[in-house]
């Protein structure tokens, strides 16, 4: 089943990017709607499929005071508030530019509390690593002096946006950390790969957004690491 909604997803993708770099953007409004949806029908199959099915020999063992339909929730309800940051950043090719900044505040704070909820699970999973919060702190002055190098127009969206960096590359770290504890298991792997992407995809938005950067290659690119980090997330609950 699992299989079938990846399907879905990877073919609502590809119409979606077609005509996002068509700029045809009424639909793909429309279609990023229904590339965003995948990812949920994704991780819905994948629990079905993960509590129907015994993968053998691949299954993570979780700590015994973690739950795995908790975990599950927890990994969930960050894949929503992702579904919801795409439809409120969908908005912004409709608007004045003057609301520009301002709607990419809020697709910021949408993302920056599914990435809480992906931490948190993490942190469920295992243990807290110092050295998170390190490259979260690394990666943020340098994404703020890169910025200041590269003239980046931020406007209010600067303090938002160098928040949000250190959360995303905590987030990796903390992947990274679990991963190397569980000798890379297929789900910690999986969520290693979706981490990783995640943070490509928003360096690869920095130019996009605050320099108006509309490279095809860049912007292509953008959307599929994007998006391959969310279906690495969903598809991890099956090894979980």
């Amino acid at each position: 089943m699992t299989l079938y909604a990846l399907i879905f997803a990877l073919l609502a993708l590809g119409s979606f990017i077609y005509f996002e770099l068509k700029k045809k953007y009424l639909i793909a409004i429309f279609l990023k709607g229904f590339a965003s949806f995948g990812f949920i029908l994704t991780i819905g199959f994948a629990v079905i499929d993960r509590i129907t099915t015994y993968y053998n020999g691949s299954i993570h063992v979780l700590p015994a005071y973690v739950g795995l339909y908790t975990v599950i929730l927890v990994f969930l309800f960050g894949l929503v508030f992702g579904l919801l940051g795409d439809i409120f950043l969908a908005l912004r090719p409709l608007l004045s530019p003057d609301k520009d900044k301002k709607i990419i505040v809020g697709g910021i704070i949408y993302f920056a509390i599914g990435h809480i909820f992906y931490l948190f699970a993490l942190l469920m999973i295992g243990s807290f690593s110092y050295i998170s919060v390190i490259l979260g702190l690394v990666m943020a002055v340098i994404v703020f002096m890169g910025s200041k190098v590269l003239k980046f127009e931020m406007g209010i969206a600067k303090y938002p946006t160098i928040f949000y960096t250190f959360l995303i590359f905590m987030m990796v770290g903390q992947a990274l950390a679990n991963g190397i504890a569980a000798d890379f298991s297929t789900f910690t792997s999986l969520v290693c790969a979706g981490a990783i992407m995640f943070s490509v995809s928003d360096l690869l938005l920095a130019p996009i957004y605050y320099q108006g950067n509309k490279n095809k290659w860049i912007i292509g690119l953008n959307l599929v690491t994007y998006y391959a980090a969310q279906l690495f997330i969903a598809l991890s609950i099956l090894y979980i």
